[in-house]
């Protein structure tokens, strides 16, 4: 198991660049007041080979996947103790695409890219090749997309659009829905158009980067790493709230996770360094013991 760099886990204070968000989780129950933004329980470096990390899935047991950019391999991170723990690729020779989010389920693991091909594959050991399946949505052509998620309650996979490309969807957070069972995108999109009196929209419209669904609420939580946003929706398109997420902590978030425990993960690209995890337990349980701690390093496998 290799080793991740440990970041600490000090406080951080919102920037002043995203202070503009109108936090509107206090007047309502949410996903979002379970967390204090301001206060990782731990932040982890990832090693050089992760610096485009662009999605997470948690398993059904609780181990943390996360994918590269261009090539189909899934990477296990273990949060708890910022520790690379194996890779796998999707065919002999890595599929490439330009892989934008990851889900699990039933039991396999999911890559979507940009133009809204679904890949398919069973979890495999460290340094395995396992087959795929592929299969086109043409989604791609209404819009970009960059995010993936499972929602169980209707056996489907959730493809987030970040950039619209059909006028009828500008906006609005647009999300299609990909059937488990039919292997096909079912029914029209969920179009949820933006509260303003939720959160303040640039004039070019928000940039969703990310997308999970809520184990408890089922409210779907959206991170816009350019507008530097965590947004909560319902599914049938009510605005819960906004948080800004601090740029000190979080320059560029492309992916979110939820574990069992309610833990919230958080990636961030690294850009032109190394991306970053930040992990957030839910407030009642910040009372709890920290977090085990390991060796900092970033040996090589």
């Amino acid at each position: 198991m290799s080793h991740l760099v440990d970041d600490g886990a000090t406080p951080l204070a919102a920037d002043s660049a995203v202070a503009g968000a109108l936090d509107d989780t206090a007047a309502r129950p949410s996903a979002l007041a379970r967390y204090d933004l301001a206060r990782p329980v731990a932040r982890w470096r990832l090693p050089l080979r992760l610096r485009e990390i662009s999605g997470l899935a948690v398993t059904d047991d609780g181990r943390l996947l996360g994918h590269d950019d261009e090539r189909g391999v899934v990477y296990e991170i273990d949060y708890r103790a910022g520790a690379f723990v194996k890779a796998f690729a999707l065919g002999s020779t890595p599929a490439r695409d330009d892989f934008e989010g990851i889900a699990v389920a039933r039991g396999r693991v999911y890559l979507v890219s940009s133009g809204g091909r679904v890949y398919a594959a069973s979890e495999g050991p460290d340094d395995a090749r396992v087959p795929f399946e592929a299969y086109a949505t043409d989604v791609g052509r209404a819009c970009e997309v960059e995010g993936l998620a499972h929602n169980p309650d209707e056996a489907s996979l959730l493809l987030l659009c970040k950039t619209p490309r059909a006028r009828e969807l500008a906006g609005a957070i647009t999300i299609f829905r990909w059937s488990l069972d039919a292997r096909a995108v079912s029914g029209p999109p969920l179009r949820l158009p933006y509260d303003t009196t939720v959160v303040r929209v640039p004039r070019r419209g928000l940039r969703p980067s990310g997308i999970e669904r809520d184990p408890v609420t089922g409210h779907y939580l959206v991170v816009s790493a350019r507008d530097g946003l965590l947004l909560e929706v319902t599914p049938d398109g009510v605005w819960v709230g906004a948080r800004p997420l601090a740029r000190s902590a979080h320059p560029q978030t492309e992916g979110i996770a939820i574990a069992p425990d309610l833990t919230l993960i958080l990636a961030d690209e690294g850009r032109d360094g190394r991306a970053l995890v930040g992990v957030y337990a839910p407030r009642e349980a910040r009372s709890g013991a920290p977090p085990s701690r390991t060796p900092p390093s970033d040996r090589p496998r």
